[in-house]
């Protein structure tokens, strides 16, 4: 009786990998120096980043390519129109983190649904594999929005955690030859 899904991580993990090729894509249109290379060069976190989690308590800072004081809204706003296929991509990217964190279970095949129809329309050529990823394990996506008592959405978090526990007392000890002592390390310290 097995409800199988997809982690919404590695889904927008997805997004953000195809994201980021249209930035390089982009970038190699310019020459460096320039003030465009630089900012795609320099802040492309800020568009891998959720718009909500940019920090703006700290107001604008100069900057010495610009000599201007920016906040990190004005870079991204001054990435934004680099390019309309970037903007497009971006806007799209956090249109599926909003679902992501605020749609029910009973909503997203009609959200998701939506969201594969707008991605379509802007015919995002680098979007394609997500495209194809969003279609196939669309059942599996959705799957992902179940909430459980007590827990909320499933994820696989605390095992993605486990594994890297495991590769790190792997990788501090440069092997062990005995999987007895190794196993019970792995008790020990989990």
């Amino acid at each position: 009786n097995a409800i199988i899904s997809v982690d919404s991580f590695h889904v927008i993990q997805d997004i953000n990998r195809y994201l980021d090729k249209i930035r390089i894509s982009i970038m190699k249109k310019f020459e460096k120096g320039t003030n465009e290379y630089y900012l795609l060069k320099n802040f492309e976190w800020l568009l891998l980043i959720n718009y909500k989690d940019i920090d703006t308590s700290k107001g604008p800072k100069y900057n010495k390519k610009f000599k201007k004081y920016l906040s990190y809204l004005d870079l991204l706003e001054m990435l934004l129109k680099l390019s309309p296929l970037l903007k497009n991509a971006y806007e799209w990217k956090e249109s599926y983190i909003r679902f992501n964190s605020t749609c029910t279970y009973e909503k997203a095949e009609e959200r998701l649904n939506e969201l594969i129809t707008n991605l379509k329309e802007l015919n995002i050529y680098t979007f394609n594999p997500v495209l194809k990823t969003l279609e196939e394990w669309k059942y599996e996506i959705i799957n992902s929005f179940i909430r459980y008592p007590n827990i909320g959405r499933v994820s696989n978090g605390k095992i993605e955690n486990r594994n890297s526990t495991i590769k790190d007392i792997k990788k501090n000890t440069k092997g062990m030859s005995n999987f007895e002592r190794f196993r019970n390390r792995i008790i020990y310290v989990i």
